[in-house]
């Protein structure tokens, strides 16, 4: 018995310090044992050295990180026992040392790089007459180098022993057999090629007179016959930019400091260090993340390296080079982990029997390399207005036959293998067509073969229709790349009226949008709605699902209408209309005494939108904005005329401006938006102020749809307006709430509207005029507990404030999309 005891204890104690290691820091002069030194694990303080210098630890990490103050910071790779030696820290290194200890910035690499800033318009490319250029891209997904032969030695293990086993679970449905499938299948190609592999050639110009022009020499991407439009301006670069690690914005993420002055390719060049601050205290405050190399001559930008704190999360390089006083980007190289690959490889049974045996688990990190090359730079060539039609972004081919004469430098034999092996993969499981169909939606549209569905007509509600369910079609490129027919249908069970319309859009260029419309609809909408005209399609379903739940005024109308939207220029479009409808409004309206209630309107009307920093790109599903700047500008002009049977003469102006800014402080977006109107006319050709709460006393009735350019607190089909002035903010703060891995912030509002009615006797509904300034202001917590909900709270205040708490609140639900 004591036998079995001493063997149990034995087993016992080899079980704690199995796997276990051993270090011994001394120093590397006097070789005396150095106590106190910190070893790190990816950030995490894994234990410090005793008195004799010596610490047992056990670690998952293949490299650790060791420091001690006032001496230089080491990385070595893990060993059962070894010793590690740690250099006195010099006179220089100390003070930065201390600097970082004490968590301030050098005084001295602030005030270069303010100069930096100051003079990167300057030494920027884009301060010459024009300059053209060629730029070769290459973006791989793969496990990291270092792992590669572990990883297809271990598929080809694994792969043998499923095949010996049989290996094919009990219970198994049809859709998890193919997804099954799938997965081995790219396994087994995976052994010899990357998982992906996307090359694209471009040559940028630019001209002061004549703007920018981006065009695509070739294109290829694994897996895709087709190129992925949505993807293909995707730029993970720091071309036309400056490094978020020196925008201003971004001061207070780092620490940076004055570590030397060296020679680079014969130039004198500060190298000023950084350190990226985390929202968690860490006690190795003096971990720099990397390096900016500064020319002293001209105070650009020469080099810039950057890592992430947590090691193997990812690594960025961008070097510049000096042409004709200007700095062009020459190189980069970006490295960043995108998940892992995680296998079962056995069961490991519990010391305790109560306990459920666990699954011993392999992983593999997955990380996406990119490289960009920069090449055939020419300064102010003669460049002619031709080469700058259409817009920013062009396609001139994307078979991927030109791409050898772009390379600067030979494919891998791993990487040339992907095109072949990822290619019959995504063929064989119609992959492509599942990626289109969700890159449709930033569009707000459902791509399915010949057709796209459109959201915003499937499903909405109002006091009149109730719950009206429909479906919306329109023809893509596939059915014809010219004429694109489209049709809606809507049934509302509350009046039990089917709703439609039909439409067809002619294409009249390839080079940018020239569309002729002609259409006939039979609907209803809400009295007075502020324009939406030109606005994206993608806000499109939250405005139509629930954007007037309590409006209690509406309007049928059916009729005939054409229009020709056109882009003037890359960021100014036009939109020329005409209709004849009968209008008809739904209860007991009636204007100026008239009972019969039967309006025609025949109207022709011009939108006009500008946005100057827009940058957009021609697809064969028409225009894409791959880039959306700010400000943004919107004026609708509407005139009613008295004859094509119309019997209303008005006219209607409106105007929206938007503007949104980002700061240290957070992400700030204003709208101003106004209107006129004039002439004797039902009160649906004036102006409603939009309000989108109830006047019950219900809490439940307060809860309302985040729609643009509401009052969250303020009734519907309450006030109307001939003419007025409206104002909105919204600040969204830079504090970030975590759940785990689920992130969270906060949104300050503030809401403001004045208007006035001339004549407000000649409509027989009650309503009011903010002839006061209406106000409220709320805050919005934007994804709520890490969902896709946004939920608010409004409150009125001013004039407009209720003797009733109920009566100035409004609770909004939004949709993160």
């Amino acid at each position: 018995m004591k036998n079995y005891l001493l063997l149990f204890i034995i087993i016992g104690f080899g079980t704690k310090f199995l796997g276990q290691n051993t270090l011994q820091v001394v120093d590397a002069k006097t070789k005396k044992p150095l106590s106190k030194v910190n070893v790190y694990c990816n950030d995490e303080l894994v234990g410090k050295t005793n008195a004799k210098g010596t610490l047992a630890y056990k670690t998952k990490c293949k490299t650790i990180d060791v420091q001690r103050d006032d001496y230089d910071e080491k990385t070595v790779s893990v060993e059962k026992n070894m010793t590690i030696a740690l250099q006195e820290s010099s006179e220089k290194s100390k003070k930065i040392q201390a600097i970082a200890i004490r968590n301030a910035s050098d005084p001295k690499a602030l005030r270069i790089l303010d100069k930096v800033v100051k003079k990167y318009k300057e030494n920027s490319p884009k301060s010459l007459d024009g300059y053209r250029f060629k730029k070769y891209s290459k973006i791989s997904i793969d496990v990291d180098q270092d792992s590669l032969a572990s990883y297809r030695a271990f598929v080809s293990r694994r792969a043998d022993s499923l095949a010996q086993i049989g290996h094919t679970p009990k219970k198994q449905t049809e859709k998890d057999k193919k997804d099954s499938l799938m997965t081995e299948s790219f396994f087994n190609i995976a052994k010899e090629s990357n998982f992906f592999l996307w090359e694209k050639a471009e040559e940028y110009k630019f001209s002061k007179r004549h703007g920018e022009k981006i065009v695509v020499l070739d294109n290829r991407m694994s897996g895709f016959k087709d190129p992925i439009y949505e993807f293909m301006a995707l730029g993970i670069s720091n071309l036309d930019r400056i490094p978020r690690q020196v925008n201003p914005d971004n001061r207070h993420l780092y620490r940076f400091f004055l570590s030397d002055t060296i020679m680079v390719e014969g130039r004198r060049t500060f190298v000023i260090n950084f350190r990226e601050l985390s929202s968690k205290q860490k006690q190795k405050s003096n971990k720099f993340a990397g390096s900016v190399f500064i020319d002293t001559e001209t105070f650009a930008i020469k080099k810039i390296t950057s890592h992430s704190t947590k090691r193997n999360q990812g690594t960025v390089t961008s070097v510049w080079k000096p042409m004709a006083g200007k700095w062009f980007l020459d190189t980069e190289d970006i490295r960043f982990r995108i998940g892992h690959q995680e296998f079962e490889t056995g069961k490991k049974e519990p010391d305790d029997a109560t306990q459920k045996s666990k699954s011993t688990k392999k992983k593999f990190g997955n990380y996406a390399f990119v490289t960009h090359r920069f090449f055939d730079v020419e300064i102010n060539p003669e460049q002619k207005a031709e080469e700058f039609q259409g817009y920013t972004y062009s396609i001139q081919n994307a078979e991927g036959n030109q791409l050898e004469k772009y390379r600067t430098a030979p494919l891998t034999e791993r990487e040339a293998k992907t095109y072949q092996g990822i290619d019959s993969l995504v063929q064989k499981y119609d992959i492509e067509r599942k990626v289109k169909a969700l890159t449709s939606l930033l569009r707000g549209q459902i791509r399915v073969g010949k057709v796209n569905i459109l959201p915003n007509r499937i499903f909405s509600y109002n006091p009149i229709e109730k719950f009206r369910l429909g479906i919306g079609l329109k023809a893509n490129e596939k059915f014809s790349p010219i004429y694109s027919p489209d049709l809606y249908l809507g049934y509302g069970f509350g009046d039990g009226k089917l709703k439609y319309g039909v439409g067809l859009d002619t294409r009249l260029s390839s080079i940018k949008t020239s569309v002729f419309r002609l259409e006939y609809v039979n609907d209803m909408k809400v009295f007075g709605r502020f324009n939406r005209n030109l606005w994206p399609q993608s806000i499109a379903f939250i405005e139509g699902a629930g954007g007037s739940l309590y409006h209690p005024h509406y309007l049928r109308y059916q009729g005939v209408g054409a229009s020709y939207l056109y882009d003037i220029t890359n960021t100014l479009t036009a939109r020329f209309s005409a209709h004849y409808q009968k209008q008809n409004p739904v209860g007991d309206y009636q204007f100026n005494g008239n009972t019969t209630n039967d309006y025609h309107d025949t109207q022709l009307a011009l939108t006009i939108k500008y946005s100057p920093k827009d940058k957009n790109m021609m697809t064969p599903q028409g225009k894409y904005t791959y880039h959306t700047g700010y400000p943004h500008f919107f004026i609708n002009i509407e005139k009613g005329i008295n004859a094509l049977g119309g019997n209303m003469n008005y006219a209607k102006a409106d105007f929206l401006a938007i503007h949104s800014v980002r700061t240290r402080w957070g992400t700030s977006r204003a709208y101003l938006y106004g209107g006129i109107s004039s002439g004797s006319v039902p009160i649906w050709k004036n102006f409603e102020i939009t309000g989108n709460t109830s006047s019950s006393e219900s809490l439940w009735h307060k809860l309302n749809f985040a729609t643009s350019l509401s009052h969250y607190a303020m009734f519907s089909g309450t006030f109307y307006a001939d003419r007025f002035l409206g104002f909105q903010y919204r600040h969204t703060l830079p504090f970030i709430f975590s759940m785990g891995k689920r992130h969270s912030r906060l949104s300050l509002g503030y809401n403001a509207v004045w208007g006035n009615f001339k004549n407000p006797r000649q409509h027989n509904i009650s309503f009011d005029t903010p002839k006061h300034v209406y106000q409220e202001v709320g805050i919005t917590w934007n994804n709520f507990l890490g969902t896709i909900y946004h939920i608010g709270l409004y409150h009125r205040v001013g004039h407009y404030t209720s003797a009733k708490t109920v009566d100035n609140i409004g609770i909004t639900l939004g949709l993160g999309l």
